[in-house]
């Protein structure tokens, strides 16, 4: 049973749930709306006829067939991000995207005159509640992922857009919601999100095991009480206490800034006096000011291109210049290296346009992008 309000003080509240990854996360807001389990699909062709069951069917093949490609996908780019094991989460789900117990019952839904949409969500739901049902982690887990799967064929079949998670201005986002999927999870940049606080889930959960494989401070548990959070409201993550707390004071908020930036490794600025500079790579003005903490002579590369990837539209001039300025702060007068923005290729941008490359190595990518 999740634990709700711990504390209120006139700065705000305290809540309490259960560490999922550990870790520090301060940011703004940005709440979630619930994955539309129930919402009814309308499948009308011209004249407000139901869709012909026919073309209901090859929707649903090409969707499953889109929800596989892109899952396939997303599961190379965590397995670079984040480890190989963790990118086995999503070459699991593509399987379930493309499996016969999966599309064969939903077809006869579809050819009876539901919806496909509708019919997916039906049916990965009554996948997802057997495995649920099984006394064992392994099958429980996978009940997730089934759900995942329904909802992202369901969204491709309705022309849903996914939201931006994300502050359009650079602010760094501590994300609120009943519950995101582990492909979200897995979509999110450290860059951007600050810190996940969630209404359920287990700390074994494949959505707490992508965020720790990733980093970002998560808190599961919290029950009800989210939905008391204000959107835009300043908040702070403590994933390894299980806290989530709205409008901190002043002084909290800055103990846990500092709590946030602290590093085990101190003294790697020294080495420069005896002629060799220790710098760091970084993707995010976090990773920036705990590289400045643990004393490096510098940033040798900065990964400009986690910027514009895992998202549905280019970042804007103002938010490029506001998230730079970040990863420059912490660093006084130590170089910083900047890298040509580097997408395209093997590295597509879900808003970018243009046929695939044979080469990946070559086309429009990297340095001939920005000509």
């Amino acid at each position: 049973m999740a634990r709700t309000v711990a504390g209120a003080t006139s700065s705000g509240q305290v809540l309490i749930g259960r560490p999922g990854a550990p870790g520090i996360g301060v940011g703004r807001a940005l709440v979630v709306q619930p994955p539309g389990e129930a919402r009814s699909s309308v499948a009308l062709a011209g004249g407000g006829r139901p869709a012909d069951p026919a073309e209901e069917a090859n929707r649903l093949r090409a969707a499953l067939e889109t929800a596989a490609n892109d899952l396939t996908e997303l599961a190379d780019q965590t397995a670079t991000r984040a480890g190989e094991e963790v990118g086995a989460i999503f070459v699991a789900q593509a399987l379930f995207a493309r499996d016969p117990g999966i599309l064969e019952p939903t077809l006869d839904q579809v050819s009876s005159g539901v919806p496909a949409a509708d019919a997916i969500m039906a049916i990965t739901a009554g996948h997802a509640d057997r495995l649920a049902g099984v006394d064992d982690d392994f099958f429980r887990e996978r009940a997730a992922d089934v759900r995942d799967v329904g909802r992202r064929v369901a969204a491709l079949l309705r022309g849903e857009r996914s939201p931006d998670l994300w502050h359009a201005d650079g602010h760094p986002a501590v994300v609120i919601a009943i519950d995101l999927d582990p492909s979200v999870i897995a979509s999110l940049r450290r860059e951007l999100v600050a810190g996940i606080a969630m209404a359920g889930g287990t700390s074994t959960g494949h959505a707490a095991i992508v965020a720790r494989a990733l980093g970002i401070p998560l808190v599961l548990g919290l029950g009800e009480a989210i939905t008391s959070v204000p959107g835009d409201a300043e908040v702070a993550v403590d994933g390894s206490t299980g806290r989530l707390l709205v409008e901190p004071a002043s002084e909290t908020l800055a103990a846990l800034e500092t709590a946030a930036l602290a590093a085990p490794i101190t003294g790697a600025h020294s080495l420069s006096t005896h002629g060799v500079a220790v710098v760091a790579n970084v993707s995010s003005p976090l990773e920036a000011a705990a590289a400045a903490a643990a004393g490096s002579d510098g940033i040798g590369l900065v990964r400009t291109e986690l910027l514009f990837l895992g998202r549905n539209t280019p970042p804007t001039v103002d938010e490029q210049r506001a998230t730079y300025a970040r990863i420059r702060a912490p660093l006084d007068d130590r170089p910083i290296v900047f890298r040509t923005l580097d997408i395209g290729g093997d590295k597509p941008a879900p808003w970018q346009t243009g046929p695939p490359e044979a080469n990946p190595a070559l086309g429009i990518r990297g340095i001939r992008l920005s000509q």
